[in-house]
């Protein structure tokens, strides 16, 4: 499959695995293949006529766009014997260059041969997200495939493309409770069409490996204390089979020493940002990863404004939709394992780089979040065999723990407090993380359902509710699977109703009516327009809606004035104020 790679890890084991459907999940570090394993192993299932297709879904817009490329490049060698399809499905997919090269090379001006009748199937099935899941190949955010189990119109085509695929789902700890509601559904579903499901995960606590086996039909209860790098396969039969790889091909060891601050907000105070400047000065790449849009914008003010002989990038997701594919562009090029900017700098990031973006640092800075998260982070540092300046030889996070001890405005991006308090302790308790151990030993120990004998009862509580929660959206999700509600197929209606949690909302700034390049939208055709407002539009959280205006067709128009920098918009006691290098922030009045 990967003919100029050896198998390492977890893709040694593909051969030994079932040419048969199943489910099956893959569980090994970040960085270590996962992808390539599954692909792999898809390979030998479409060989085996057990599957036409391949299924891949992905957290997020970002995360599905940066998987194409690979499976564009993959595509030729998972269908030998004849052209490919290969498609993508979200909200925006239309706007991605790779997706945007795929359907121009796919209109033929006549259709004279198979060869050209093949393509111009290609462009036919890219027109539509429904139509993606009839390719050979698609590529698509997790809210699609949840989207075949709800009472939707033509989800029967959808439910089709799955049913005939491997079914590749990548992150699949990355979900809350009520999108596990749906997606054990999507399992019942698969299992009964006799498809094929891999399930890729780092960090996959042991209460959500056993919801997914019960989902798939798996006899008796699978084994909590399991090694790591481990594939577990369950057949049709619900038999459960276990492979690891053996001592030559397990993942070497790695430390990462940890260092602890304690800051007001858990914002980074003046120590750390001399030291971070310091660091860029020395030659070093390094990583701010903030939980909060504003704590990311104040951060790199700041850092500019102490030293301006430092580059100091910032990247997260309040920006027009152009902008950020941009500046995602620009960070993958500047911190990337091929970059071509020689010299230290900085990235104040948010959680957008914790995912499938392929970047490497020399120090890692983060505030304090969920265990399972902290590590997908940690992959980004000393991610690639290469030299390192002095001073950086070793990987060393630096985590900033808020001073507030319900853990401030962190808890509302996060919500289950108990798993951040947990974090915490473990990192006050351990000098380093050591690694692939801390894999199972960590998130076992911070997720699991059992109280800690020394948890405060403030923590204890607010968990209960939260974990009360947690089961109604559940329940929630299953009765919408059985169709005890009408859906909608638009953008809106898929986050609504495959999502749970503070959902986004769509804000499309303008400048006397045109956006804010000066571009006029009434003098749009009707598809230029559409495209227009989605290439230029900001996604906000929904706690805004309170001081938006009223929105329209699901979009929040916001007239701004143009100011000394950037543009403006005053709302009774808020500020908005719009900027290409900062994005969209918010100030109160």
């Amino acid at each position: 499959m990967f003919p100029q790679r050896q198998p390492r890890q977890v893709q040694t084991l593909v051969d030994r695995l079932p040419r048969a459907a199943g489910l099956t999940l893959i569980e090994a570090p970040t960085g270590s293949g996962k992808t390539e394993a599954a692909l792999a192993y898809a390979a030998h299932l479409l060989a085996t006529d057990c599957a036409e297709s391949i299924v891949f879904a992905l957290p997020t817009q970002a995360t599905a766009n940066a998987m194409l490329d690979r499976l564009k490049a993959a595509a030729p060698r998972l269908f030998p014997k004849s052209g490919v399809n290969v498609v993508m499905a979200h909200g925006k997919s239309q706007y991605d260059p790779t997706f945007i090269d795929l359907r121009a090379a796919a209109r033929p001006a006549t259709v004279q041969s198979d060869a050209e009748a093949l393509v111009q199937c290609a462009d036919w099935l890219a027109q539509s997200r429904k139509r993606a899941f009839l390719g050979q190949i698609g590529v698509c955010t997790i809210d699609q495939v949840l989207l075949s189990v709800l009472p939707v119109r033509h989800a029967f085509v959808r439910t089709l493309g799955i049913g005939r695929s491997v079914l590749i789902v990548d992150e699949v700890h990355a979900y809350d409770s009520y999108m596990y509601g749906l997606l054990e559904e999507v399992l019942r579903r698969q299992k009964a069409a006799g498809g094929a499901v891999v399930l890729l995960s780092a960090t996959l606590p042991y209460v959500q490996r056993r919801r997914l086996a019960r989902a798939w039909g798996a006899r008796g209860e699978l084994d909590a204390l399991v090694p790591y790098p481990l594939v577990t396969h369950i057949d049709a039969d619900g038999k459960p089979i276990a492979f690891q790889p053996d001592e030559a091909h397990r993942p070497e060891s790695r430390s990462v020493r940890v260092e602890l601050q304690v800051e007001s907000e858990g914002f980074p105070g003046d120590d750390i940002c001399a030291r971070i400047l310091a660091a860029a000065r020395e030659g070093a790449r390094v990583a701010v990863i903030c939980n909060l849009v504003d704590h990311a914008q104040r951060l790199a003010r700041l850092l500019r404004t102490t030293a301006t002989d430092v580059p100091v990038d910032i990247f997260h997701a309040r920006y027009q939709f152009c902008e950020r594919q941009a500046r995602e562009l620009q960070v993958q090029e500047r911190y990337g394992p091929n970059a071509t900017f020689g010299g230290g700098r900085v990235l104040v990031a948010t959680q957008v780089v914790e995912q499938s973006l392929d970047l490497d640092f020399d120090w890692m800075v983060t505030q304090l979040c969920p265990a399972d998260l902290l590590f997908q982070r940690l992959g980004r540092l000393h991610r690639h065999e290469r030299s390192r300046p002095p001073g950086f030889e070793q990987p060393v996070v630096s985590v900033i723990l808020p001073k507030e001890s319900d853990f401030g405005r962190h808890k509302y991006i996060y919500g289950n407090v108990r798993v951040m308090w947990r974090t915490k302790e473990m990192l006050m308790r351990n000098a380093q993380i050591d690694f692939p151990a801390a894999y199972r030993d960590w998130i076992e120990r911070v997720y699991t359902e059992d109280d800690w004998p020394e948890e405060p009862d403030d923590i204890v509580q607010a968990w209960d509710k939260w974990n009360v929660k947690q089961r109604a959206a559940w329940e929630d999700a299953q009765q919408l699977a059985r169709g005890e509600a009408t859906v909608f197929d638009d953008d809106d209606s898929i986050q609504v109703f495959t999502r749970d949690g503070e959902m986004s909302l769509t804000i499309l700034p303008l400048k006397d009516g045109a956006l804010l390049n000066g571009r006029a939208l009434e003098s749009l055709e009707e598809w230029e327009r559409a495209e227009a407002i989605n290439q230029h539009s900001v996604a906000v959280p929904a706690s805004w809606k309170g001081f938006l205006p009223p929105a329209h067709e699901g979009i929040y128009r916001l007239p701004m004035q143009e100011a000394a920098q950037g543009w403006v918009a005053e709302l009774d006691e808020i500020r908005l104020r719009y900027t290409e290098e900062y994005g969209l922030e918010m100030q109160l009045l």
